[in-house]
């Protein structure tokens, strides 16, 4: 979706006589300096197509035009930037993971919710608390887990434990 800005005939602004759509921040134009409404895509000043940088990037989430060193959407509050595992909540979830595969469901949850408590944005503990719930027997849990890791990292996703945690769950539900 493409936004243009509208000429106002009511007053004049001391910047420009354009009033924009919204009252988010602004963004400059890096071709003519205006500041422009931050959805924009071609800047209503010089006709630029700000798609043509390559430093300049959309909010998958919102739309608008943000900055490659921007970390947050700030409009939506997004974060832009891939998310790093932090070196202390690998070690729990790899923890929690060995004691999955020894059947000590009970230490891998404490595992993975101390993963969780120290990065709450991680996926790996969210999808390691996804593998206890199910190998406890809350399928319908376990899925919802899953869901908000996939959330947050899509990539993350195992099929095969998908397809099956689905079924399982849905066997539940009837």
């Amino acid at each position: 979706m493409m936004h243009y800005a509208r000429r106002d005939t009511s007053s004049y602004s001391r910047h420009n006589d354009y009033r924009y759509l919204d009252d988010d921040k602004t963004k400059m134009c890096p071709n003519c300096g205006h500041n422009i409404n931050p959805f924009f895509v071609i800047c209503p000043f010089c006709d630029f197509d700000i798609r043509e940088l390559p430093s300049y990037k959309l909010c998958k989430n919102c739309g608008r035009i943000v900055d490659e060193c921007d970390e947050i959407c700030h409009v939506c509050g997004v974060s832009l930037m891939p998310h790093e595992s932090l070196p202390e909540v690998v070690d729990l979830c790899d923890e929690g993971f060995r004691h999955i595969r020894n059947f000590k469901i009970k230490e891998a949850k404490i595992c993975f919710n101390r993963a969780s408590k120290i990065d709450s944005k991680d996926a790996n503990p969210i999808i390691g608390n996804a593998y206890c719930l199910y190998y406890l027997g809350y399928y319908v849990l376990a899925l919802k887990k899953y869901d908000e890791a996939l959330k947050l990292d899509p990539d993350c996703a195992d099929e095969v434990f998908y397809s099956n945690l689905i079924s399982k769950a849905n066997s539940v539900k009837c």
